[in-house]
Order: C-alpha cells, then structure tokens, then sequence
C-alpha cells in the first residue's frame, strides 16, 4: 500500500486553483526547532540499535519520496513551480489526477481546488518566484500544502506539507539547504498509513531525524542504499560521534569517527 498512497503526497506540487481568503494551512512549524534536530542530535547510537535506525531511515526515506521533490520529473506545469515538481506527477497524469485544476496548466503559485473523487487541496508555492527571477544574494521561502481528504481515484491524502529552502548566495548542492516537515494521513484501497516525517536537505545529502531510546539521532544514507535488502552505507550522527556503518544483507561494521569499530552481526 505504501508507494500506491505516497505517490498522492506530490499531488500538493502540481495542483492548485482559485485563491482563499483565509489561511487554509494554520501555523507553520517551528523550523528552528526542526533544525535543532538535525545541527544537535540528542540521542545515542548504541550498540544494538542498528536495526531501528535502519527501519526508521526506511520509513522516512519513504515518506521523503513522496513529498516535495526539488528538479523533479519534468512537465509542462515545471514553470509554475520554477523546477519544484512531484515525483508522482507521471502517476497523476497517468490517472487523471492533474486535470481537474485549471491552474495547473494557467501557472498560479497560490490557490485551492477541488479534487476529483472529493475534498480539497490548498497550496502556496509563491515563494519559488524568488528563485525563478534569481539573480543572486540569500534565499529564503517557505512551501505550504494541504490537504483536506483530497482525494484521488482510490487514494486519498489529508494533512500538511512545509519546506523551508534557504541560501547565503548562489544556490548550488553545497549552500542550498532545505527543511522538510511532513504530517498526512494517507489511505489507498482501504488501507491506512500515517506519515509524519522531519528531513533535511544539506551539502547535496538527505538527513533524517530517528528516534532511540535516548533522544534522536541523524542519518543519511549513500545512493545505492536498500531498506529492505539491509544493504548499503548509513552515516549516523548522535550527539557524542559519527558513526559510518556498511551493511550487506543485514550483516555489516560500524566505525566511529574517534577510532571505535563495532560488528554488527543481524538486523
């Protein structure tokens, strides 16, 4: 069920209509706050808690999938967003899902519509105007979707996207950094999930926050990473050291930035 739900996430980066007269995405979170998260880990990465970083890393890197999506797949509703596309705009296409919205296709970067099979969804992409006319200096805007039981076909989304994206100067994968705050409700062929997600984008990588049982740690993963074959290179930031760990089906070695060198056996 997970990539049929997740791939309606996107649907907040390629829709939109007629403009509300009140905020339909209440308050903004706290992206200090968030960031804290990612720049002062509070947790450990002990031994033993390989296996629930992995699957927490899995969950959110899905979660991550589905939402924004900088330079995605390319479209003629591309300029709208001055590059900020879905990763699921092939699927809505495919499916009817972006034609019900006449803004789609006009260029509107703020607005709300009705979806197809019911509910509506709300956005404000006004900010990327900012980085479409670019012509040097900071960058500061902020990205807000929602979604109120828009629904799709057989799936259906209800929640909040936010993306902060900043820079000091020419944007580029080491001085563009972006925070992404997720929390949706997504149901697809009567089946239920529940996507609640904190990442950040940083020096050309995706980092996202995991629970432990002592606070939170931060981690990334390399390109070739595979959740569910427990195979490939994780960098994990806990509040004492890095770690850099390479599985290969589930059996690998942790090293620690300070010299330490753990196995780990299972996962």
């Amino acid at each position: 069920m997970r990539n049929s739900a997740l791939v309606l996430v996107g649907l907040a980066l390629v829709a939109g209509c007629s403009s509300s007269s009140n905020d339909p995405f209440g308050p903004a979170p706290d992206f200090q706050q968030v960031a804290a998260r990612f720049n002062a880990p509070t947790g450990t990465f002990a031994s033993g808690s390989e296996s629930g970083v992995l699957a927490g890393l899995t969950q959110q890197k899905s979660a991550q999938n589905g939402g924004f999506a900088i330079g995605g797949t390319s479209s003629s509703s591309s300029g709208a967003s001055g590059g900020t596309t879905s990763k699921s705009l092939r699927f809505l296409d495919a499916n009817g899902g972006s034609s019900f919205c006449p803004a789609l296709s006009s260029g509107a970067e703020s607005g709300s519509c009705a979806c197809p099979s019911g509910g509506s969804l709300a956005y404000d992409l006004s900010g990327m105007q900012q980085m479409k006319n670019y012509k040097g200096g900071p960058i500061d805007v902020t990205l807000k979707v929602r979604a109120e039981a828009c629904t799709v076909n057989d799936a259906s989304i209800d929640g909040t996207e936010f993306a902060k994206i900043s820079s000091n100067g020419t944007p580029s994968q080491t001085d563009l950094m972006m925070l992404f705050d997720v929390h949706l409700t997504a149901t697809a062929k009567g089946v239920t999930e529940r996507i609640d997600a904190d990442f950040e984008y940083l020096n050309g990588k995706y980092w996202f926050s995991i629970g432990v049982n002592d606070g939170s740690v931060v981690v990334s993963a390399d390109s070739a990473f595979d959740g569910t074959a427990k195979t490939g290179t994780i960098v994990v930031k806990d509040r004492n050291e890095t770690w850099t760990c390479t599985f290969a089906s589930g059996k690998g070695t942790c090293t620690s930035d300070k010299g330490a060198s753990r196995p780990v056996a299972s996962l």
